[in-house]
């Protein structure tokens, strides 16, 4: 009779479970992340004039395209262009935290929120600040990190939401050990991976998400929830989650590699895959042309 209400009595995820979930739900989602903001990478440089019909597919959790893509010596204003891709990464964040349309399990629910978070800070928080042009920022641009950091606390607290109605979070201490759980490897594992390859925002993001999420557990304890869940304890999620991630990894280790990054350029119909140093040649813009008449003296 008590298990209803005392989180206590009900039965419950373990706790390793949690973790390793949560270390996969985090290792894909900014593999998607990665993958969609290179995208955006390309779709921005080929707004300029005059450049090939050429794309590079790269997607990785350590590494976006942008670091290495040409830089573009004719001046072209690109700010609607940025405007649009941060803000539908912060838009798809914000959809995924709120409007994912999730089971009634812990594990979807957890993929939502992980999902949008990732979102936010790998994709939306740093996607103009990692450079076009060797510009500053625009002001605007910094609304962005502020919006990446309200979704990414409001998703946590919804997590803690869901698993306060079966473990006890009204102190911080308990908090800090469930965020420890679920945030602490996955991000250390990013963080590593992208120092390594010398992508310095990947670094920052994932600590900038371990930060504001510990913030928003030592801000708020959960609120009360008596939604009935299915698959409580995790199991399938447990099994199959790993197999999953090691599958991504493995397959963006062997398809892109790690050091030297490798890509696979679309163009003219065909699909090679190159070294990322030469792949990204097939994108430049073309070099212009300078025709010297030399005279002659009578």
């Amino acid at each position: 009779m008590y298990a209803s209400y005392d989180s206590r009595y009900r039965t419950k995820p373990q706790r390793w479970r949690i973790a390793l979930v949560s270390l996969c739900h985090i290792l894909l989602g900014v593999t998607i992340t990665n993958a969609i903001v290179s995208i955006g990478d390309i779709a921005i440089l080929r707004s300029a004039p005059n450049m090939p019909d050429a794309w590079v597919i790269y997607a990785t959790p350590w590494l976006t395209l942008k670091p290495v893509l040409p830089h573009i010596v004719k001046a072209r204003d690109f700010t609607n262009e940025l405007l649009i891709w941060t803000g539908g990464l912060l838009l798809l964040a914000l959809i995924a935290v709120y409007l994912w349309p999730a089971r009634r399990s812990i594990a979807s629910r957890l993929w939502a929120v992980t999902l949008g978070q990732t979102l936010a800070t790998f994709g939306g928080a740093v996607f103009v600040f990692r450079g076009y042009l060797g510009e500053v920022p625009q002001p605007m641009f910094y609304a962005a990190p502020v919006i990446a950091a309200i979704i990414c606390m409001t998703g946590e607290w919804s997590t803690n939401t869901l698993l306060g109605a079966y473990f006890e979070l009204d102190s911080p201490v308990h908090r800090l050990g469930m965020w420890a759980l679920r945030m602490l490897p996955g991000l250390a594992v990013i963080a590593f991976l992208s120092y390594f390859i010398h992508y310095d925002f990947g670094v920052i993001a994932a600590g900038g998400l371990a930060a504001i999420t510990l913030l928003a557990n030592l801000m708020k304890k959960p609120s009360r929830s008596m939604e009935t869940m299915r698959e409580v304890e995790m199991r399938e999620a447990a099994a199959a989650m790993p197999f999953i991630a090691a599958l991504v990894l493995a397959g963006a280790f062997f398809a892109f590699g790690y050091r030297p990054p490798r890509g696979f350029v679309v163009a003219g119909g065909h699909i090679t895959r190159e070294p990322l140093a030469g792949a990204v040649k097939a994108i430049e813009p073309p070099k212009p042309v300078i025709d010297i008449h030399w005279s002659r003296r009578h």
